[in-house]
């Protein structure tokens, strides 16, 4: 969620309808930003904003300004969200910080049937716990 508050001047805010016809949410913190995907729908709104002006924008809808005429100053206030899975990252973090066996290392090879051995990796002249992948059909 974001808002901006118009300090001094004049400024036109278009607000989108979703990105492209559609109503994706971002993830928060992208740091590889795919302008392709973020291409912006048709314009909803275009509002005018002047000082003392406040305007709300719901998280997923893109928004862009300009300015109308010489100086132009607003302020940006932004929420971030919790959403469901940041619930799901904490709860799996918290639980791991109190039982060790969640921060245990995965076996190697999970094709292994439950109790079955590893599959034997000299074939390729190393020890069943190098690390290298086991040779197909092996």
């Amino acid at each position: 969620m974001m808002s901006w508050g118009q300090c001094a001047g004049t400024n036109r805010w278009r607000l989108y309808r979703g990105h492209a016809g559609t109503r994706t949410l971002p993830v928060k913190d992208i740091i590889d930003y795919d302008y392709v995907c973020h291409v912006p729908g048709e314009v909803s709104r275009d509002i005018r904003m002047e000082p003392g002006d406040v305007l709300y924008v719901p998280r997923g809808t893109m928004p862009d300004a300009y300015t109308e005429h010489g100086d132009s100053l607003h302020l940006t206030f932004s929420l971030v969200a919790l959403t469901v899975g940041d619930l799901m990252m904490r709860t799996v973090q918290l639980a791991m910080e109190e039982d060790m066996t969640l921060r245990a290392a995965i076996a190697y090879d999970m094709r292994a049937p439950r109790g079955g051995r590893r599959r034997d990796r000299r074939a390729y002249g190393a020890g069943a716990d190098d690390g290298l992948p086991a040779r197909p059909g092996a």
